[in-house]
């Protein structure tokens, strides 16, 4: 029976949809409807003939309901306008062959009230109404028959009639609500869409023109002079031009491949295996050879025999993403230590620094594209910030994950991959930070 009774009431009008300005302007309209009912009843006694004690008794319901119509609070001015309605009625029902113009009145005025959306007044007014009815034509003279009830079931029947519709235009109104609130919202994310992407788009133009222009410059420079002067130049400083070229160049080519990767230009590749000591060797001993190190001693600490599945290729954009960044952001001439051992079905990867700690802030935010903290001085670096954004792109597509902390002095970023399968047998314990530092000798092999 509850179960029957929830369900009833949950197909009932919720009703409160009104604002309080339309409230206030429909509370104006019944208040002065009501009040052209007092003259109205009046007139309608006169004709029939009512005595003087008569014609208050019909009059006083209405015009109290008028004066806290007009005086009350919304809610007890609401419930007044619908009984003084009602009120009416049943003083129309009074007169002689009324019955129907009072049934017929009291529609009108559930309809009304039901303007409220609101469940008091229009309960208050229905309930009153069938029973001012009922009690109207039990009272007239001679015994009442099943006739009696005709009016007051005809006014039910109208008032279930008003919930329905109530009940169906509160349904539409809820979906139209639904639907425009829904198109806002897209039409919203939409815009910020666009002017994200135009922002970006604005940003991108302006980094990159910058980090082209300078290394361009310094190649197109080196050119024309080894072109002009090419018979006056000793080997040494020929030497000399011909790296700088050679350096101009490739980092023209770590800005394209970040932009590449960035972009999804760098696929994942899980059925390949990439030997972890073997990359990061090679990719310390680049560094060195083209000055990118500034002086940094860079240790390594690579289990033997790790493998992560991805490509050798891909691997070695992360670590060299990884260490390009500890040596933009870490102290001058200070170590930076890159480890990786084999935990359980994964490969962690750790490359630390000495530079300034990152604010609690940015740990998250330094992942984003063309994004750039410099802690210790603004812009004291190049770079387009997309080498981190590049680490996590490439991580991520192969099932792995990068976070950063602060473990001060050092500044750890841990990468997390799917080690390869049966690669090494695994090793219980957790990695620490890098520690060892490789003799010079084996680094450069």
């Amino acid at each position: 029976m509850q179960r029957l009774a929830r369900g009833l009431i949950g197909h009932l009008p919720r009703g409160g949809g009104l604002d309080e300005d339309r409230r206030r302007a429909l509370q104006r309209l019944l208040t002065a409807v009501l009040a052209l009912h007092v003259p109205a009843l009046a007139l309608v006694g006169l004709l029939a003939g009512w005595s003087p004690a008569g014609l208050l008794l019909a009059l006083a319901p209405v015009g109290v309901a008028l004066a806290l119509a007009a005086r009350a609070p919304a809610m007890i001015a609401a419930t007044a306008s619908a009984l003084g309605l009602v009120a009416a009625s049943a003083a129309i029902a009074a007169v002689p062959g009324g019955a129907t113009a009072a049934a017929l009145h009291a529609v009108v005025v559930l309809g009304l009230v039901a303007l409220y959306h609101d469940w008091t007044p229009f309960l208050a007014a229905t309930v009153a109404a069938v029973a001012a009815l009922a009690a109207a034509e039990v009272l007239r003279p001679g015994a009442p028959g099943p006739q009696a009830l005709v009016p007051g079931a005809f006014l039910l029947a109208a008032a279930a009639v008003q919930v329905l519709w109530w009940r169906l235009n509160e349904r539409v109104q809820h979906q139209s609500r639904d639907y425009y609130r829904q198109l806002y919202e897209g039409e919203r994310a939409l815009v910020a869409h666009l002017r994200e992407a135009e922002r970006v788009k604005s940003e991108l133009v302006a980094v990159v023109g910058h980090e082209f222009r300078t290394p361009l410059a310094s190649i197109i420079g080196y050119a024309q002079t080894i072109e002009k002067r090419f018979d006056k130049m000793d080997r040494a400083t020929l030497v000399t031009f011909l790296r700088t070229i050679d350096r101009q160049a490739h980092r023209l080519e770590k800005v394209v491949v970040n932009l590449l990767a960035s972009s999804g230009g760098m696929p994942s590749t899980p059925d390949a295996a990439a030997d972890l000591e073997r990359v990061a060797l090679r990719v310390v001993d680049d560094l060195a050879r083209q000055d990118g190190a500034c002086g940094h001693v860079i240790a390594v600490d690579v289990e033997p025999g790790l493998t992560v599945r991805m490509s050798a290729e891909s691997a070695a954009r992360v670590l060299a993403n990884l260490l390009d960044n500890a040596v933009k952001f870490s102290t001058p001439g200070t170590e930076i230590r890159l480890s990786a051992r084999r935990v359980g079905q994964t490969a962690v990867l750790e490359v630390a620094d000495l530079g300034s700690p990152i604010v609690d802030g940015d740990l998250e935010r330094i992942f984003d594209p063309f994004v750039q903290v410099d802690s210790s001085d603004t812009r004291r670096v190049d770079g387009i910030g997309l080498g981190l954004h590049t680490v996590r792109r490439i991580v991520e597509v192969h099932g792995g994950s990068v976070q950063v902390r602060n473990a001060e002095p050092w500044v750890v970023f841990t990468v997390t991959l799917p080690a390869a399968v049966g690669a090494v047998p695994p090793v219980i314990a957790a990695p620490a930070l890098p520690g060892a530092r490789r003799p010079a000798s084996e680094a450069r092999r």
